[in-house]
């Protein structure tokens, strides 16, 4: 029972250890979707000479069908002017409110700042502003991440609010993402008379940059894969160890065959219940990725641990027809 009990320790173990390797590599995953203002792989670049000013460009993409996406016009000093409609996703906030779908149509201009700036805002009326070109406009709200310094520094205007004065198309790099951007890319790119093409997201990938987003989480992967195919090695020992010696080679089959079953049941609800605290203790964004690696780890161990006994039966049967 002793010998059981360490076992379950150890498959639990496993489990939350594989919560804690992609907790990781999600965590990684959302500093370097800060570092891109929330824009994902799937995000388009549009490149356009139009002389549309950005006010202009937000009444069009406000005018059209096009919902679930974001846009967004970068310009000099880490202005980031958008509009957006739909569900888009928000950066972290450390206080006051993103933007809603009415700032982003709104002719008045409002901002949502970077941590590092919060300590240069005006404040009155119980209202903070951010002084630009001379203009007092209303923040919203302050993003702050411990894991994105571009996001600390930056700012974010509302497009349909930024003025005559504001750059015009031809002078902003714009992207856009949104659940469906690879749909919307051609109406989006006709709306701003541009072309849209695919946005480099990572512009120079080197060995450092692969091993910090991908490399570490492949050889953790494969030293729990390596961890569960050492637990059921264990597992068939402890087996083979609880059978009476006695016992003929049909029997013994049989017997061996049941403790698999009971085995591989216990490690399913260990499994289960493992994934259920690791996705509640640690922050994991991508919830069915871990489900899928945790059954795997258990099926891999289930089909070697069968494979051992199985391998190991014949053997003490070989063993015992040449004695």
């Amino acid at each position: 029972m002793k010998r059981l009990f360490i076992l379950a320790a150890a498959w639990v173990l496993l489990i939350l250890g594989a919560g804690w390797v992609w907790s990781t590599h999600d965590q990684t995953e959302y500093a370097e979707l800060l570092d891109h203002y929330n824009l994902s792989e799937q995000a388009v670049k549009i490149t356009t000479k139009s002389p549309l000013t950005l006010p202009q460009a937000a009444a069009k993409l406000a005018q059209s069908d096009l919902t679930n996406v974001q846009v967004q016009f970068r310009a000099s000093g880490a202005r980031v002017f958008l509009y957006a409609k739909g569900s888009y996703g928000e950066l972290p906030l450390a206080s006051g409110q993103w933007f809603s779908d009415a700032d982003l149509q709104s002719p008045l201009p409002v901002a949502v700042v970077g941590n590092d700036l919060s300590a240069r805002l005006a404040t009155g009326s119980h209202q903070q502003y951010l002084k630009q070109n001379g203009q007092y406009i209303p923040v919203l709200g302050v993003v702050s991440s411990p894991r994105s310094q571009r996001i600390n520094q930056a700012i974010f205007l509302n497009a349909s609010g930024a003025g005559q004065a504001a750059p015009r198309l031809a002078n902003v790099k714009i992207y856009a993402d949104g659940a469906n951007i690879q749909k919307q890319k051609s109406q989006l790119a006709k709306l701003l008379g541009g072309k849209a093409s695919k946005y480099q997201y990572r512009q120079h990938l080197g060995v450092s940059d692969w091993w910090q987003t991908s490399g570490l989480t492949a050889l953790w992967c494969v030293l729990l894969v390596l961890g569960a195919l050492l637990i059921a090695w264990l597992a068939q020992w402890f087996i083979k160890n609880t059978l009476p010696a006695e016992l003929k080679a049909p029997q013994r089959t049989r017997a061996l065959r049941t403790q698999w079953v009971r085995l591989a049941g216990y490690g399913a609800l260990l499994t289960a219940a493992g994934t259920l605290t690791a996705n509640w203790w640690f922050y994991v964004s991508d919830r069915p990725r871990l489900v899928v690696f945790a059954t795997s780890l258990w099926g891999l161990a289930a089909v070697a641990l069968y494979g051992l006994i199985m391998h190991n039966s014949k053997k003490r049967e070989r063993k015992h027809e040449s004695a």
